[in-house]
């Protein structure tokens, strides 16, 4: 392909994103309104914690201990690395945040020592790689059918197309830092655009690899796919390997039984003519024709990414119990301000009266956990009044720790602003004395 096959119109979607094809690629209505389950976060064996398998890193999702104490790990062994080597001080000082680091500890199973190393490897990369220059060369490679977005899954996340046999048909046409670049412009912006932190994080690839040999895989493309690995990590939710041979079928077989079982799950090797695996989570109108879906086959016009459908569930999803009610949505975003806000729901202005009321009839603070600690409060409370019942003795001090709480929960309605610095100090104090009183009844109960 040259420059004079690239219409005006197709250039021009690199530096014009108002186009309609960018505003179809944006995030359905429906995509907003699904948070993932504790599942679908993440999956672990407390056993082997090592291997375990976060997909959600961001959205102010919750860390166990293990991760927490890794992260602590890292950063004092970051500090040791910078003191050490004054002169090449390479971590925090990049835009790299807490969850990115998570994702290289996940990567390395945890491994100290080998995620600063990857950690330093990839702030090299970025320094050298990023922001891509758009180039004319860059521009063809993302439309001749190498790399491509078609459709989501049906949690929402992006399907990345690769047809491995078109590289080989062009790895003359092109440098390794044009096919490099080619592919690192596009990872960025599904990331920036397809993606929504806290809720969808990952991307699904369909792997095409017909009439193509192991033998037969360009070095450049053994070395863009060792790119993906090393600086995209954590990333990846499913990848289905298509049209594969029997050469590849029976090598596969081996590899399979030696890889770590998190990676195993992920990668779904699937012969020539058989594609039904897919549908499992992909609604047939997603994928093309050529791999027994709905949706034509696309031959050019390859970018912005291709939507073809706006349906996205499967028939084993229910729509009741996989979206939150929109109430339930607002209450959701209005006590995490880490996740960001659909543009299909009207939220209360933060300073109107609506606002203000539904604040204090959830008793919420700034990012939900006053809320959480409160409620726990109220069932610690309540367990004390019904074990009080029968006891006259202690009857009193519970009723001294239900008003104190009341004074509480009266001062934090009416003055939201100045509580926010003495909240903690008067939880602790509370709890201390509720879990006294508790402690007490339960001697009692137990004699």
């Amino acid at each position: 392909m040259s420059n004079k096959i690239l219409s005006d119109e197709m250039i021009r979607e690199f530096y014009d994103f108002s186009t309609n094809r960018h505003s179809l690629s944006k995030l359905p209505k429906q995509a907003y309104l699904y948070f993932p389950s504790n599942k679908e976060i993440m999956e672990f064996d407390y056993k082997n914690l090592n291997r375990l398998n976060r997909r959600i890193f961001e959205g102010g999702v919750d860390y166990i201990s293990f991760e927490k104490g890794k992260l602590e790990d890292l950063d004092e062994e970051i500090e040791f690395f910078n003191k050490k080597n004054r002169k090449q001080t390479i971590i925090f000082q990049s835009n790299l945040k807490e969850h990115d680091y998570l994702r290289f500890l996940q990567a390395t199973g945890f491994d100290i020592k080998k995620t600063l190393l990857l950690i330093k490897n990839h702030l090299d990369w970025r320094r050298e790689n990023l922001p891509v220059l758009i180039t004319d060369k860059i521009m063809e490679i993302l439309n001749i059918g190498y790399l491509y977005i078609h459709g989501r899954d049906n949690r929402f996340r992006p399907i990345i197309n690769i047809n491995v046999s078109v590289v080989n048909k062009n790895t003359k046409n092109y440098t390794f830092e044009e096919w490099s670049a080619a592919t690192i412009y596009l990872m960025e912006y599904v990331i920036n655009n397809l993606l929504l932190p806290g809720q969808i994080e990952n991307w699904v690839i369909i792997c095409d690899v017909k009439d193509v040999s192991l033998i037969s895989l360009p070095k450049d493309f053994k070395k863009i796919l060792n790119l993906l690995q090393n600086n995209y990590r954590c990333r990846l939710f499913k990848m289905f390997i298509v049209n594969v041979g029997n050469f590849f079928n029976i090598i596969w077989s081996v590899i399979e039984k030696i890889i770590d079982g998190n990676t195993e799950k992920k990668i779904k090797i699937i012969k020539e003519g058989e594609i039904t695996n897919i549908f499992d989570t992909i609604n047939p109108s997603q994928i093309e024709k050529k791999y027994k879906g709905e949706a034509g086959d696309v031959t050019s016009y390859f970018f912005p990414p291709i939507f073809p459908s706006e349906l996205y569930l499967t028939q084993k999803d229910n729509p009741n119990t996989l979206f939150l009610p929109e109430e339930e949505y607002k209450n959701r975003i209005l006590f995490n301000e880490h996740l960001i806000a659909s543009p299909f729901v009207k939220l209360p202005n933060p300073n109107s009266s609506e606002c203000s009321s539904f604040k204090r009839s959830n008793m919420t603070e700034k990012d939900g956990k006053m809320k959480k600690k409160i409620l726990k409060l109220m069932h610690e409370q309540s367990l004390i009044e019904k074990s009080s019942q029968n006891n006259e003795s202690w009857i009193e001090n519970v009723i001294d720790s239900k008003n104190k709480f009341n004074n509480f929960q009266k001062k934090t309605l009416d003055d939201y602003d100045k509580i926010e610095k003495k909240e903690e100090e008067v939880l602790e104090v509370f709890k201390e004395k509720s879990i006294e009183i508790l402690g007490r009844l339960q001697i009692i109960l137990f004699l």
